[in-house]
């Protein structure tokens, strides 16, 4: 019976340790700041053990491994929807239990780009992003991206409802800015274009310069001094008239016909010569003639011969076109 005491001290005593160290275990323990569910911003999430001298670990990997935990030093910063492991520990005798919380991160599509953005002199104007929620709004780590350019909207940005924010010096050259929610997702997009302001043309007309002879000088010189003396007055051109022959009883009759003729050639010569141009009209042709006979005097003899001429023409004309058919 003195064995059986022995064997019964020593269960009660094993079981009182063990016993024991889970109590001591069990009291370190790990809360994070925020509870789980549904937000529309991003998360900072702390992680606050019971004893200052326990270490916490953390994961996103519900079936992981807690070797595989990272060492908590800092808030964590969700931007999506996650789940959140972690545990804190002093030793392996005093450790805290395992927790999960589900995290889960619907950003609103109340935060939009203004329509009216433009580009003039190497940079944006009129760019803004507007609340156009009934509530504020955390845009912070929010994101403007064009093509390989990303602009992060600073932490701690919230925007009142109808609040805009100006955001034109993100980017200096047009093209097609897109807003991102912090878990990458497209909310919005503004396609900037160049302003194109009209422009006055000034057309230059070239002038001619045009500088007078010194002959048409002199003449203008002279007529403003006669119409400053004296008043012009216009006289009608007098018309020559052709001095008659003076036939005396002894001339003969082919003396007076050579001084008819030689009175007639000087008023010929005297009267100014119309210029005669070359031309293939053959009316033009018959004008000339015309002229002509009226300078010889032989009307009669140049009116055949335009006739003839004429005739001529006519039944060349005839039979180049019946040989044409």
């Amino acid at each position: 019976m003195q064995i059986n005491k022995y064997k019964i001290i020593t269960w009660i005593l094993v079981n009182f340790f063990a016993l024991t160290s889970i109590w001591w275990a069990d009291w370190v323990d790990v809360e994070a700041n925020l509870p789980s569910g549904t937000y529309d911003k991003i998360l900072k999430i702390e992680l606050i053990p019971t004893d200052s001298r326990a270490k916490t670990f953390y994961s996103f990997n519900p079936d992981g491994w807690p070797n595989d935990a990272l060492l908590y030093t800092w808030a964590i910063i969700l931007k999506s929807s996650t789940p959140l492991v972690f545990f804190s520990f002093i030793n392996t005798q005093i450790e805290s239990k395992i927790k999960i919380n589900n995290y889960v991160l619907n950003y609103p599509n109340t935060i939009n780009l203004t329509t009216d953005a433009t580009f003039s002199n190497w940079k944006i104007s009129n760019l803004f992003l507007k609340n156009n929620d009934s509530k504020d709004i955390d845009i912070s780590f929010w994101e403007l991206r064009k093509n390989w350019n990303i602009y992060t909207i600073p932490d701690n940005t919230v925007l009142n409802p109808g609040q805009t924010m100006d955001v034109s010096n993100a980017f200096n050259s047009t093209g097609t800015i897109t807003l991102f929610s912090p878990n990458s997702e497209s909310k919005d997009f503004v396609n900037v274009v160049e302003k194109i302001e009209p422009k006055t043309e000034t057309i230059n007309i070239p002038v001619k310069k045009i500088t007078p002879k010194k002959s048409e000088i002199n003449e203008v010189v002279q007529e403003n001094k006669s119409t400053e003396t004296a008043p012009v007055k216009v006289e009608e051109p007098k018309k020559e008239e052709v001095p008659a022959p003076v036939i005396t009883e002894q001339t003969s009759p082919e003396t007076q016909n050579a001084n008819v003729e030689n009175a007639i050639n000087e008023v010929s010569n005297s009267a100014p010569q119309e210029e005669i141009k070359p031309t293939e009209n053959l009316w033009d042709n018959l004008k000339i003639s015309l002229n002509w006979a009226k300078n010889d005097g032989n009307q009669i003899f140049i009116m055949m011969l335009i006739v003839i001429v004429t005739l001529a023409w006519v039944w060349i004309q005839i039979v180049i076109r019946r040989k044409k058919v």
